[in-house]
């Protein structure tokens, strides 16, 4: 029989022992561009903490750009099925994907 409040103690000391171990050998996995998740690789501190705002800003900037263009049917989105809605873009954090239906014209 466990106290509820024990199961979140178990699962950080398990965390934290996988996240220990892991250190050793992220260091060779990743690149030395990436600052952001090696202790003592710090580029420009300030652009790192804010990139993740401005590529939001962009994003959804961009996301305001591509609605009237898909409503102008100058920029034609994919169905994935007959009936389904159209799919013009997916942001994700970091990234997007961009549907378009091809055409010759």
């Amino acid at each position: 029989f466990r106290f509820i409040s024990l199961y979140n103690v178990i699962y950080k000391i398990i965390t934290k022992v996988i996240a220990t171990r892991m250190k050793l050998v992220m260091l060779n996995l990743i690149g030395p561009n990436n600052y952001s998740f090696i202790p003592g690789r710090h580029g420009i501190d300030n652009i790192v903490l804010l990139s993740p705002y401005l590529f939001l800003l962009c994003i959804e900037r961009f996301a305001h750009l591509i609605e009237p263009e898909v409503a102008c049917n100058s920029w034609k989105p994919i169905k994935l099925a007959r009936n389904g809605p159209p799919i013009s873009h997916l942001f994700f954090p970091g990234d997007l994907l961009l549907f378009v239906e091809a055409s010759i014209q």
